[in-house]
């Protein structure tokens, strides 16, 4: 295979360089071999317009290459553990910048603690993922979907957790709020005893008189 793809690459380079020559030749012939300033400017046209047929030729070549076509391809695949590698250099550098925005003033804890949350999980998840790889064991890819699924799952709970526990420490203290207030109510709203007199009798009245 290595052969063959070797001797394909010079064949298409032996008809790039004889469409070169036989371009430089019929302008040389055109111009009755007379070499100026506006041939050479032709040729140098020619010659980049040819180098730029082969390097479009090479793209689409590397485009539809195979993994393992070697040489073929301007640059390697990444492949799974490649892809999984890069992915963690990208998690970890977002968890640092989050903390830096964080130092800065930009993000508030609440958002911080939840960005470095997410991306903790997920740079874990991708760690273990690396280890299954190196140890063989990494399984189809719907395995991988079900444990990707799993550490979201386990995430949003603990999300689900939090926010339940930081409700029920707000309404604790709206009940207490509540509590205090009902009992200044009360007093605020008793009104001091005042003696009343009893009005005297008609007899007494009577017998003063």
């Amino acid at each position: 295979m290595t052969t063959q793809a070797e001797s394909m690459r010079w064949i298409w380079r032996g008809i790039a360089a004889l469409t070169l020559v036989s371009g430089w030749a019929f302008i040389l012939v055109h111009n009755k071999f007379n070499v100026t300033v506006p041939v050479v400017v032709v040729m140098l046209a020619y010659l980049a317009v040819v180098a730029t047929l082969m390097n479009l030729w090479r793209v689409g070549a590397a485009a539809v290459a195979p993994e393992d076509a070697g040489e073929e391809a301007w640059a390697r695949p990444l492949g799974h553990k490649g892809e999984l590698e890069k992915e963690k250099k990208t998690l970890l550098k977002a968890i640092k910048e989050a903390e830096f925005d964080h130092a800065m003033g930009k993000l508030s804890k609440a958002d911080v603690d939840q960005l470095i949350r997410e991306y903790r999980a997920r740079a874990i998840e991708v760690i273990k993922e690396l280890d299954r790889l190196a140890e063989g064991e990494a399984g189809s890819a719907r395995d991988q979907i079900k444990r990707e699924i799993a550490a979201r799952v386990s995430l949003d709970g603990e999300h689900a957790a939090k926010a339940k526990k930081k409700a029920e420490e707000k309404a604790g203290k709206g009940k207490g709020k509540a509590k205090d207030k009902a009992k200044e109510e009360p007093a605020k709203n008793e009104v001091p005893e005042v003696p009343v007199e009893e009005p005297k009798s008609e007899e007494s009245t009577e017998a003063t008189s």
